[in-house]
């Protein structure tokens, strides 16, 4: 059994594995400079490699000799090899995936960061819009007041605001985590949480406030 060893970087850490020539069975594992290897894991060279060349053209004869540079797996391919419930070896999935993921707090939050951000530039238009009323005149500024008043008006308006809140305060808990700050599964789940109840209880404020106003 031959096996071929592969070198990754530690931000790399942990790989998947490296491409062997030979019959029968390889050992596939990646080792980094300074650490323990990880527990290898059992693959037929030939997948291996077509898996990790598979887009790039590659091609290997079984039993021909391998060149390094035509053979060697780049480490973000060999972070891609895995094998699924029945042991067969694929190509794991790409983050995010969401007909393979189970729905976390993080990644339901990271799309809503996402959504928040397209409304609030179709909500920016609307405030353009109504200021485009304002300054056409009177008969302009009714109909838009008209508009904004009416139910469906109002629920835009709501959905703005929450947006508005929500990508502020995920934008400062993207922030913290740009410092290197709540890495750790707790406090990521925790700010999550935070967030969310933040961003309702500020937008709930801001329309009692608004009200209270207008009397």
């Amino acid at each position: 059994m031959l096996a071929t060893t592969v070198t990754a970087s530690p931000s790399l850490w942990p790989a998947a594995g490296a491409a062997a020539q030979g019959s029968g069975n390889a050992a596939l594992a990646v080792r980094t400079p300074g650490r323990s290897a990880p527990p290898a894991f059992d693959a037929a060279p030939q997948q291996a490699y077509a898996f990790a060349s598979k887009g790039r053209g590659a091609a290997g004869t079984a039993g021909a000799p391998l060149r390094e540079r035509e053979h060697a797996m780049d480490a973000r391919e060999a972070l891609m090899l895995g094998r699924d419930s029945e042991g067969r070896l694929v190509r794991r999935p790409l983050s995010p995936h969401l007909q393979v993921y189970k729905p976390q707090i993080t990644s339901v939050l990271s799309i809503l960061h996402r959504i928040s951000g397209v409304a609030l530039a179709v909500g920016t238009g609307l405030l353009v819009s109504w200021l485009m009323a304002v300054a056409s005149g009177p008969a302009g500024f009714a109909e838009a007041q008209a508009f904004f008043g009416s139910i469906l008006g109002r629920l835009m308006l709501f959905g703005w605001t929450l947006a508005l809140f929500y990508h502020f305060c995920n934008g400062i808990r993207h922030l913290a985590w740009d410092l290197g700050y709540g890495y750790d599964l707790e406090t990521v789940t925790r700010s999550g949480w935070l967030t969310v109840g933040a961003s309702v209880g500020l937008t709930l404020f801001a329309w009692i406030l608004g009200y209270a106003m207008l009397g």
